[in-house]
Protein backbone atom coordinates (compact mmCIF):
# COMPACT_ATOMS: atom_id res chain seq x y z
CA UNK A 1 0.00 0.00 0.00
CA UNK A 2 1.84 3.02 -1.04
CA UNK A 3 1.50 6.30 1.30
CA UNK A 4 -1.07 8.36 -0.23
CA UNK A 5 -3.30 5.19 0.27
CA UNK A 6 -2.07 4.87 3.57
CA UNK A 7 -2.88 8.45 4.17
CA UNK A 8 -6.50 8.41 2.94
CA UNK A 9 -7.41 5.32 4.92
CA UNK A 10 -5.75 6.59 8.00
CA UNK A 11 -7.92 9.74 7.65
CA UNK A 12 -11.08 7.62 7.06
CA UNK A 13 -10.94 5.49 9.85
CA UNK A 14 -10.61 8.55 12.06
CA UNK A 15 -13.02 10.47 10.82
CA UNK A 16 -15.53 7.26 11.01
CA UNK A 17 -14.00 7.10 15.12
CA UNK A 18 -14.21 10.75 15.84
CA UNK A 19 -17.35 11.94 14.74
CA UNK A 20 -18.69 14.29 17.98
CA UNK A 21 -21.62 16.24 17.71
CA UNK A 22 -22.81 19.40 20.48
CA UNK A 23 -26.55 19.86 19.99
CA UNK A 24 -28.91 21.58 22.29
CA UNK A 25 -32.25 20.05 23.45
CA UNK A 26 -33.92 22.14 20.40
CA UNK A 27 -31.13 20.22 18.15
CA UNK A 28 -29.03 23.22 17.16
CA UNK A 29 -25.47 23.30 17.23
CA UNK A 30 -23.48 24.94 20.22
CA UNK A 31 -20.39 26.23 20.79
CA UNK A 32 -17.87 23.94 21.67
CA UNK A 33 -15.92 24.52 25.14
CA UNK A 34 -11.63 24.39 24.85
CA UNK A 35 -12.22 22.10 26.93
CA UNK A 36 -14.97 19.85 24.95
CA UNK A 37 -11.74 20.36 22.43
CA UNK A 38 -8.68 19.38 24.15
CA UNK A 39 -10.91 15.97 25.58
CA UNK A 40 -11.56 15.19 21.88
CA UNK A 41 -8.49 15.90 20.46
CA UNK A 42 -6.86 13.58 23.47
CA UNK A 43 -9.15 11.09 22.57
CA UNK A 44 -8.41 11.06 18.63
CA UNK A 45 -4.68 10.92 18.97
CA UNK A 46 -5.39 7.90 21.43
CA UNK A 47 -8.09 6.66 18.54
CA UNK A 48 -4.81 7.30 15.87
CA UNK A 49 -2.33 5.70 17.76
CA UNK A 50 -4.52 2.51 18.22
CA UNK A 51 -6.31 2.06 14.80
CA UNK A 52 -3.73 3.36 12.38
CA UNK A 53 -0.24 3.35 13.61
CA UNK A 54 2.07 -0.17 13.26
CA UNK A 55 5.38 -0.43 13.37
CA UNK A 56 5.62 -0.63 9.92
CA UNK A 57 4.41 3.05 9.36
CA UNK A 58 4.93 4.75 12.54
CA UNK A 59 8.18 7.00 11.41
CA UNK A 60 5.77 8.26 8.19
CA UNK A 61 3.73 9.59 11.68
CA UNK A 62 7.06 11.22 13.27
CA UNK A 63 7.69 8.78 16.04
CA UNK A 64 10.61 5.63 16.42
CA UNK A 65 7.79 2.80 17.68
CA UNK A 66 4.28 2.55 18.73
CA UNK A 67 5.17 2.32 22.20
CA UNK A 68 6.64 5.93 22.21
CA UNK A 69 3.46 7.13 20.04
CA UNK A 70 1.40 5.63 22.92
CA UNK A 71 2.62 8.13 25.94
CA UNK A 72 2.69 11.04 23.85
CA UNK A 73 0.75 13.84 25.21
CA UNK A 74 -0.73 16.99 23.21
CA UNK A 75 0.72 20.37 23.82
CA UNK A 76 -0.51 23.87 23.83
CA UNK A 77 -3.03 24.40 21.04
CA UNK A 78 -3.05 27.11 18.13
CA UNK A 79 -6.37 28.27 16.27
CA UNK A 80 -5.45 28.18 12.89
CA UNK A 81 -6.18 30.80 10.61
CA UNK A 82 -6.34 29.05 6.90
CA UNK A 83 -6.17 32.42 3.94
CA UNK A 84 -7.48 31.81 0.15
CA UNK A 85 -5.03 33.19 -2.33
CA UNK A 86 -8.11 36.06 -3.30
CA UNK A 87 -8.33 36.90 -0.02
CA UNK A 88 -4.90 37.95 0.20
CA UNK A 89 -4.91 39.67 -3.39
CA UNK A 90 -7.72 41.82 -1.96
CA UNK A 91 -5.87 43.05 1.06
CA UNK A 92 -5.83 46.54 1.88
CA UNK A 93 -2.27 47.55 2.83
CA UNK A 94 -2.21 48.81 6.56
CA UNK A 95 -5.59 47.13 7.20
CA UNK A 96 -3.94 44.05 9.00
CA UNK A 97 -4.90 40.21 9.38
CA UNK A 98 -8.19 40.70 11.04
CA UNK A 99 -9.64 42.27 8.09
CA UNK A 100 -9.10 39.46 6.01
CA UNK A 101 -11.67 36.44 5.94
CA UNK A 102 -10.36 33.45 6.92
CA UNK A 103 -11.38 30.06 7.71
CA UNK A 104 -11.05 29.94 11.39
CA UNK A 105 -12.57 26.22 12.08
CA UNK A 106 -9.29 23.90 12.44
CA UNK A 107 -7.14 24.11 16.30
CA UNK A 108 -3.61 22.71 15.67
CA UNK A 109 -1.89 20.78 18.56
CA UNK A 110 1.46 19.94 18.19
CA UNK A 111 1.99 15.99 20.02
CA UNK A 112 4.90 15.57 22.45
CA UNK A 113 7.28 12.57 23.54
CA UNK A 114 10.10 12.39 24.86
CA UNK A 115 9.97 16.22 25.78
CA UNK A 116 10.12 16.69 21.78
CA UNK A 117 7.54 17.83 19.46
CA UNK A 118 7.28 14.45 17.15
CA UNK A 119 3.93 15.33 15.16
CA UNK A 120 1.22 17.39 15.41
CA UNK A 121 -2.80 16.38 15.38
CA UNK A 122 -5.44 18.76 13.77
CA UNK A 123 -9.33 19.47 14.80
CA UNK A 124 -11.56 20.54 12.91
CA UNK A 125 -14.80 22.31 13.97
CA UNK A 126 -17.88 22.49 12.39
CA UNK A 127 -21.80 23.47 13.12
CA UNK A 128 -20.90 21.94 16.31
CA UNK A 129 -19.41 18.99 15.20
CA UNK A 130 -15.62 17.65 15.99
CA UNK A 131 -13.86 15.83 13.55
CA UNK A 132 -10.15 14.62 13.77
CA UNK A 133 -8.13 16.19 10.31
CA UNK A 134 -4.29 15.75 9.92
CA UNK A 135 -2.05 13.50 11.86
CA UNK A 136 1.30 13.24 11.55
CA UNK A 137 3.69 15.70 9.81
CA UNK A 138 6.62 15.87 11.86
CA UNK A 139 8.84 18.50 9.94
CA UNK A 140 5.90 21.27 9.77
CA UNK A 141 5.24 20.75 13.26
CA UNK A 142 9.04 20.66 14.52
CA UNK A 143 9.16 24.22 11.98
CA UNK A 144 6.15 25.71 13.85
CA UNK A 145 7.17 24.49 17.55
CA UNK A 146 10.73 25.76 16.79
CA UNK A 147 9.68 29.68 15.77
CA UNK A 148 6.84 29.48 18.54
CA UNK A 149 10.03 28.67 21.45
CA UNK A 150 11.56 31.64 19.89
CA UNK A 151 9.15 34.38 20.27
CA UNK A 152 9.19 35.55 24.02
CA UNK A 153 13.07 36.37 23.19
CA UNK A 154 12.21 37.73 20.22
CA UNK A 155 9.84 40.68 21.60
CA UNK A 156 11.78 41.03 24.64
CA UNK A 157 14.87 41.80 22.38
CA UNK A 158 13.06 44.00 20.31
CA UNK A 159 11.60 45.86 23.19
CA UNK A 160 7.92 44.80 22.60
CA UNK A 161 5.13 43.76 25.32
CA UNK A 162 4.71 39.61 25.66
CA UNK A 163 2.30 38.28 23.42
CA UNK A 164 -1.70 38.68 24.21
CA UNK A 165 -2.58 36.52 21.74
CA UNK A 166 -1.32 34.07 19.13
CA UNK A 167 -2.50 31.88 16.20
CA UNK A 168 -1.23 29.80 12.89
CA UNK A 169 -1.90 31.31 9.65
CA UNK A 170 -1.76 29.31 6.41
CA UNK A 171 -2.16 30.29 3.08
CA UNK A 172 -2.43 26.76 1.22
CA UNK A 173 -1.98 28.00 -2.36
CA UNK A 174 1.46 29.15 -1.40
CA UNK A 175 2.32 26.58 0.82
CA UNK A 176 2.98 29.55 3.37
CA UNK A 177 2.78 28.78 7.20
CA UNK A 178 3.14 31.64 9.76
CA UNK A 179 2.33 32.28 13.17
CA UNK A 180 0.86 35.51 13.97
CA UNK A 181 1.27 37.68 17.04
CA UNK A 182 -0.83 40.39 19.00
CA UNK A 183 1.12 42.33 20.80
CA UNK A 184 0.10 45.91 22.79
CA UNK A 185 3.09 46.40 21.05
CA UNK A 186 1.70 45.84 17.46
CA UNK A 187 0.94 42.77 15.24
CA UNK A 188 3.49 40.19 13.83
CA UNK A 189 3.94 37.66 11.37
CA UNK A 190 6.33 34.83 12.39
CA UNK A 191 7.42 32.57 9.26
CA UNK A 192 7.43 28.71 10.10
CA UNK A 193 7.56 26.90 6.44
CA UNK A 194 9.70 25.26 4.18
CA UNK A 195 11.22 27.27 1.71
CA UNK A 196 10.54 30.80 3.35
CA UNK A 197 13.31 32.39 1.35
CA UNK A 198 10.79 32.29 -1.65
CA UNK A 199 9.28 35.52 0.12
CA UNK A 200 12.26 37.02 1.29
CA UNK A 201 11.88 36.45 5.10
CA UNK A 202 13.82 34.09 7.91
CA UNK A 203 11.59 31.41 10.13
CA UNK A 204 11.60 32.55 12.77
CA UNK A 205 12.27 36.47 12.89
CA UNK A 206 9.13 38.78 13.94
CA UNK A 207 7.99 40.80 10.40
CA UNK A 208 5.09 43.63 10.79
CA UNK A 209 2.05 41.76 9.85
CA UNK A 210 0.73 44.19 7.93
CA UNK A 211 3.64 45.27 6.08
CA UNK A 212 4.61 41.26 5.39
CA UNK A 213 1.18 40.89 4.18
CA UNK A 214 1.20 43.76 1.63
CA UNK A 215 4.61 43.00 0.18
CA UNK A 216 3.04 39.16 -0.34
CA UNK A 217 0.28 40.20 -1.50
CA UNK A 218 2.77 41.95 -4.56
CA UNK A 219 4.96 39.20 -5.19
CA UNK A 220 1.44 36.71 -6.06
CA UNK A 221 -1.18 39.59 -7.95
CA UNK A 222 -0.40 38.22 -10.99
CA UNK A 223 -0.80 34.43 -9.76
CA UNK A 224 -4.52 32.67 -9.92
CA UNK A 225 -6.97 32.85 -7.82
CA UNK A 226 -8.16 29.27 -7.59
CA UNK A 227 -4.51 28.39 -7.76
CA UNK A 228 -4.10 25.26 -5.61
CA UNK A 229 -0.53 24.54 -3.71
Amino acid sequence: MNRTICYLLSFALIFAYAAFTANDARGQAKAVTDRERGAFASTSLQGYVKDVLTEKNVGRYGFSTVGEASAATLGDPLRVHSIELKELKAYRPGAGLRSMQADTRTTWYPVIAGNEVRAKLEIVETAGKLLAGGFGAASEARRISAARQQIPEKLRAKGIPAASAMALVKIPALKATFLYVESPGGSFLVPAMASPHRFGVENGDLYPAADLLSRIKEQVKDLPDDLVG
